[in-house]
């Protein structure tokens, strides 16, 4: 009994031969085809494009019959099941399909195989251990595979993301009190420039407030200017990358926001000049430019 098993072959032909009806007559695309696959053994069907490889995987694959010889195929129906229609019909004549073992072991210098799996991200980790056991129990230990989750590259990406927070936060501390100090020089030049034009107002009757006021919204007005032209070339930015194209999502409350703090700015830096302004004295103030 052991022998008989032994000398059966896995797939046998013997002498198969395919006829196709033509308009000029019958064609032949195989001719007495021969062949033994035993099990175990690593086969590949190639040759030039019309040589009659899909014709052959057709035959092998039980999707077409033979015109003559005998084709016998030894698997019981479980294991012949990968045959199936719309993977042999995929064949190409540009492919040559080996074994995935063959080609790792003989063609390819890259021998490791990865397996991909998609879950939710509350699944990850109970998904990785399952796998990993499932793994061991089949390869008898944790030699040969490895299982890697994305928990550590998003644990990376998450630290990476709060350090260009910080990054960020720190820069955009420096560039404001660098426009709030600009905003401050100007408001202070603008304050000594316009002493007559001050000390002419409050002789006229204007009151301090009045003045404060005055000053305070020139520098909130410039200070606005500036993230107006801010915001401007922050739209013409994403603009110019949605032609990429480029993934962009544009929120008005950014905006509207950044648009307030510059008002803030303008107020909280121009304060002492307007201070300084709202405070002069009239008499001295019309001396001092009469003197100069």
């Amino acid at each position: 009994m052991g022998d008989q098993q032994a000398d059966t072959a896995l797939i046998e032909l013997q002498g198969v031969s395919r006829t196709f009806a033509g308009g000029d007559g019958p064609v032949r695309v195989l001719a007495d085809i021969s062949l033994r696959i035993d099990a175990g053994e690593f086969v590949c069907v190639h040759g030039p494009s019309g040589s009659g490889k899909s014709t052959l995987l057709h035959i092998l694959g039980c999707l077409d019959t033979p015109s003559g010889g005998s084709y016998r195929l030894a698997l019981a129906p479980r294991e012949a099941s990968f045959l199936e229609s719309q993977w042999m019909a995929d064949l190409s004549n540009k492919w040559a399909y080996v074994p995935f073992a063959s080609g790792l072991t003989f063609l390819f210098e890259d021998k490791r195989l990865d397996i991909w799996a998609r879950v939710r991200p509350e699944h990850i980790e109970r998904t990785a251990r399952a796998i990993q056991d499932l793994l061991v129990a089949r390869h008898g230990g944790l030699d040969g595979f490895y299982v890697r989750t994305s928990s550590g590259s998003l644990a990376e990406w998450t630290r990476m993301q709060a350090l260009l927070e910080r990054v960020w936060t720190v820069a955009g501390g420096i560039l404001v009190l660098l426009g709030g100090f600009g905003v401050m020089a100007t408001s202070w030049m603008t304050a000594r420039s316009r002493r007559r034009e001050v000390a002419i107002r409050m002789a006229a009757g204007a009151r301090r407030r009045d003045v404060l006021r005055q000053f305070l919204g020139e520098a909130s007005a410039v200070s606005v200017a500036g993230g107006v032209l801010g915001v401007g070339a922050s739209l013409a930015t994403l603009l110019a990358m949605a032609r990429i194209p480029a993934p962009v999502v544009f929120s008005p409350w950014p905006a509207l926001v950044a648009l307030a703090c510059t008002a803030a700015l303008g107020v909280a830096f121009g304060i002492l000049p307007a201070r300084r302004a709202a405070g002069l004295d009239p008499v001295a103030a019309l001396r001092l430019e009469e003197a100069t």
